[in-house]
Order: structure tokens, then C-alpha cells, then sequence
């Protein structure tokens, strides 16, 4: 029988396993019809928490995962501050060729621009949802 602390990491690894395989068939579906070769260069998955933060538990085994999956190294940039904005910001002023990916949470995404009508971006128009 499994104790209480192993049922928990089994229905977190399952949620992890989940939530990076939509995250992977959406960028799989998103590249059919590319022209080029995608990923091309390494991949930037930026985090807007701190070293141990929720962001951050849960998006350093997304890219070691990723990583294996698409042969590309992919780097973990932590860019803590303003509730995500920092590291929104930073993402929305890259290329939008797909090799900047950006995990948020929805406080980030939905509340910032009702707080703080001076944010430079709209996360609802200047970023694309993949799962």
C-alpha cells in the first residue's frame, strides 16, 4: 500500500507529465507547416519567479524533458519581480520564432494590466498560448 507522501508525488509527476505533453503537442502541431527546421538554436524557457519557486519546480524538469525531446539544449532563465511583468517583458521583446518559450500563472497574465495600466504589453495579444 502507498503511503500519503507517495500517492502525492505520483499525482504531481502525472500532472507535470501531463501538462508537458500538451505543451509539446502544441508545439508539434504549431510546426507542420513551418519552412524551416524548428528548433533551430537553443531554446529559452524564461520563469518569472526566483531559483525554487512554483514557476521554477516546475519548469526546470519541462526543459530537461524538452531538451531530450527536441535535441536542443534548452536554458532556464529565472527573471523574478512586478508579478511576472519583468519576465513577460522579456519575452515579448523577442522574435517570435518559437525559441522563446515563457511559463506564467494566471495573476500574471489577467491582473497586471487591470493594476498597472503603464505596462508596456498586453499579454493577451502580445504572447501566444500553447497549452
Amino acid at each position: 500500500m502507498s503511503t500519503p507522501s507517495s500517492f502525492i508525488l505520483s499525482v504531481e509527476r502525472r500532472r507535470i507529465l501531463q501538462t508537458a505533453g500538451s505543451l509539446f503537442l502544441s508545439c508539434s502541431l504549431e510546426i507542420g507547416h513551418a519552412q524551416t527546421s524548428w528548433p533551430s538554436k537553443p531554446i529559452r524557457l524564461v520563469l518569472p519567479s526566483g531559483a525554487g519557486g512554483g514557476a521554477d519546480i516546475f519548469g526546470r524538469p519541462l526543459a530537461e524533458w524538452l531538451s531530450r525531446e527536441l535535441g536542443q539544449p534548452v536554458v532556464v532563465e529565472n527573471k523574478p519581480g512586478a508579478n511576472g511583468v519583468i519576465a513577460h517583458e522579456q519575452v515579448v521583446r523577442q522574435p517570435g520564432d518559437g525559441h522563446t518559450l515563457l511559463i506564467s500563472f494566471a495573476g500574471a497574465i489577467l491582473g497586471n494590466k487591470a493594476m498597472n495600466a503603464k505596462i508596456s504589453h498586453d499579454t493577451m495579444t502580445d504572447l501566444n498560448p500553447l497549452g
